[in-house]
């Protein structure tokens, strides 16, 4: 017998169900739009402005020279001489997203914010068609035009599902408009090759090779029963989304298992005293983000890489928390057993895992432990308000500009 959610997966496609909003080139837009001299130049924005920096996006001008992301600055440099480098400027780009989220809000409410630049939209039941889709579409990118400025552009991509509309967004850039129609997937596979497919990576087409599958199309024309054979129930997943099943009611049972935070020091705080601080940051910033998710953990790891690349560890069991203070004595316990007596510190990373959640906490006897919870989300309120870093301790005030807030690729936490 079928459970529920299968019979909500069987449900026959429509093809004009979803649509996905894919920003392009983002953050070089952003400072093409706030920056109007940046206009029509190559830019190329970075965390890091030094020559081996990361080049994390560039405009499509510097595309244009072969830059890609991923790049170090110096690279990409000898390629484009003539190429604008930008610090990364995380404000100014939260700024325009909230301003296309705005007008999307105003548009239709039943959109998700996959990422600081990607958009998920249900059509309601009167756009899903053809022309209503495409019409629905364009109302979006002339309102960025009009309310944005030119400079910011959105690639889009119409079809049955989540995961086809997107594959759709990647289709034609910049400003591209594609629909995906399922009596065309064939055609549009052949076009395509399977590292394209969003969460198949060189492993796993090698995997997919074993059993002779080596393009999209092999892929899509495999009856289920054999996939579930190959791969089990991640192959009736791939079956079931590249024949345009809406995959949104079905497999969200994908709890967050672990939570991390790291950052590489900068030359002038390779110093324990100073790095502690650094890290004393990283477990603020951590902590938040496991009261955001309504999470505690209940194992915490401490890893340190030295500047003569050797690694250390150390990990420890706690009660379950979520609470900044707790964590910070823990992390100060673990990081005085793991400090080598010669070698200076490079990279700190932090990880929370054994997550449980937050909801279904049995709070602790002892009044003070709850006082530090309390505190810890008094705090989270104040930095919501006024904006982070309103209030930290003294001892982070050294290393201030160290481990800065950077753009999340995951949904955007403000």
């Amino acid at each position: 017998m079928q459970t529920e959610s299968e019979q909500i997966l069987w449900k026959k496609p429509c093809d004009y169900q979803y649509l996905f909003l894919d920003m392009n080139a983002f953050f070089a837009s952003c400072e093409q739009q706030e920056h109007p001299e940046l206009r029509g130049k190559p830019v190329a924005v970075t965390p890091t402005p030094c020559p081996t920096g990361c080049v994390i996006t560039a405009s499509y001008e510097a595309r244009a020279y072969g830059v890609k992301t991923g790049f170090m600055v110096r690279d990409a440099q000898k390629l484009c001489p003539k190429l604008i480098i930008r610090s990364s400027d995380t404000f100014t780009y939260l700024k325009y997203h909230k301003k296309f989220i705005s007008i999307i809000a105003n548009l239709t409410p039943f959109y998700q914010v996959k990422s600081i630049d990607e958009v998920l939209i249900r059509l309601s039941p009167q756009d899903q068609n053809y022309a209503n889709s495409i019409a629905f579409a364009n109302i979006i990118k002339n309102q960025f035009k009009l309310k944005i400025g030119s400079s910011i552009r959105a690639s889009i991509g119409i079809s049955a599902n989540s995961f086809l509309a997107k594959f759709a967004s990647e289709r034609q850039k910049p400003d591209g408009l594609t629909m995906l129609e399922l009596k065309n997937i064939s055609t549009f596979f052949r076009q395509t090759k399977l590292t394209d497919f969003c969460g198949i990576s060189y492993r796993m087409q090698n995997q997919l090779n074993r059993f002779a599958i080596y393009t999209p199309l092999d892929f899509y024309n495999q009856n289920i029963e054999t996939l579930k054979k190959y791969f089990g129930k991640i192959g009736q997943y791939w079956y079931l989304r590249l024949h345009g099943y809406d995959m949104l009611d079905v497999f969200t049972d994908n709890p967050l298992r672990s939570l991390s935070q790291s950052h590489v020091l900068e030359p002038k705080v390779r110093r324990w005293n100073l790095a502690w601080a650094v890290c004393e940051k990283l477990i603020f910033k951590a902590s938040r983000r496991l009261r955001e998710e309504k999470l505690n953990t209940k194992l915490i790891w401490l890893f340190i890489k030295t500047t003569d690349r050797k690694y250390y560890k150390k990990s420890l069991k706690i009660p379950a928390t979520c609470d900044t203070f707790s964590l910070v004595n823990y992390y100060k316990t673990m990081w005085q057993e793991i400090i080598p007596e010669f070698e200076l510190p490079l990279k700190i990373m932090l990880v929370f895992t054994h997550l449980s959640s937050s909801k279904y906490y049995q709070h602790n006897l002892f009044v003070s432990c709850d006082k530090k919870l309390l505190l810890s989300k008094t705090l989270d309120k104040i930095h919501h308000t006024f904006g982070r870093g309103k209030i930290l301790p003294a001892t982070i005030l050294k290393i201030i500009e160290s481990a800065p807030d950077r753009i999340s690729f995951g949904q955007p936490k403000f």
